[in-house]
């Protein structure tokens, strides 16, 4: 691993450990706020995404026209393999990296990126950041898994846990 991506991961690290622990609200902190108010209020509007849709040149057009300021995609793997195989939808990498791409070239919107660490990525988690750093990604999010649905079925249980 490249000292420049061992520093990020610190930087990372560290950012995530102030952002969560100092500047997060509660649902009911926010929905008891003034909207009005500087605190709570934001002119950008922000989306989180698979990136699928955003792989059409012309969709990320009218989004970004019609006021779209910040695009945060889930990946969770630097290649298809990896990716498509934790998101159990073939093509969707493509579709992510296209999309990021799409957004960049505009050059209007921030674009960030989540990744959920899971038993199948951790261990190419300087591999994925090193490759959409070089996409322009700047920020990303570490997120923690938070299993539902047929992630807590015990053939997926094995592969996605870290225990």
């Amino acid at each position: 691993m490249s000292t420049s991506v061992e520093s990020f991961i610190l930087y990372i690290t560290c950012s995530l450990f102030v952002f969560f622990f100092f500047k997060q609200k509660t649902a009911y902190e926010i929905y008891q706020c003034d909207w009005s108010s500087d605190v709570c209020s934001s002119d950008l509007i922000q989306t989180i995404t698979n990136g699928r849709k955003f792989s059409d040149a012309s969709f990320v057009k009218k989004a970004v026209d019609a006021g779209l300021g910040e695009v945060t995609f889930s990946i969770h793997g630097h290649t298809p393999a990896i990716h498509d195989a934790l998101t159990q939808t073939p093509g969707a990498f493509l579709h992510a990296v296209r999309g990021i791409t799409n957004l960049r070239l505009d050059g209007r919107c921030i674009v960030n990126m989540d990744i959920v660490i899971n038993g199948q990525n951790y261990r190419h988690l300087p591999d994925i950041m090193e490759f959409f750093i070089k996409l322009g990604i700047g920020e990303f999010d570490l997120l923690s898994l938070v299993p539902f649905g047929r992630a807590m079925e015990p053939e997926f249980r094995e592969k996605l846990f870290l225990d």
